[in-house]
């Protein structure tokens, strides 16, 4: 069966999707979509995301994983940014710049 249509199709139907056989439509195939996709609430994704480049909506706004809900790794080949936190196990490179203390400190080596 083709479906064509040269105006906006409007689906009424309001049932929540809680997997991939639920909800106002379902689509047992894969979906190609040839524009913008906007979705208006939370998306659960039960596969892979491959992606190009992932942006926020604004800058310096939004996070990845939460404090409670965190990803194990991160592969990556460059971080650009600044650290902040704590940071342990082997660090290697060059500072950019470096501050002076300014008071005295006394640093104990174990």
């Amino acid at each position: 069966m083709n479906f064509a249509s040269s105006t906006v199709v409007n689906i009424d139907n309001v049932t929540q999707a809680t997997n991939s056989t639920s909800g106002a439509l379902i689509v047992d195939g894969g979906v190609g979509i040839a524009k913008k996709l906007f979705v208006g609430d939370s998306t659960s994704i039960a596969g892979d995301v491959t992606a190009y480049n992932i942006l926020p909506q604004t800058n310096n706004t939004y996070s990845i994983g939460a404090t409670n809900n965190q990803y194990n790794n991160v592969y990556a080949n460059n971080f650009v940014g600044n650290v902040t936190g704590n940071v342990s196990g082997t660090v290697s490179g060059t500072a950019g710049q470096a501050n002076k203390l300014t008071t005295a400190t006394t640093f104990a080596i174990n």
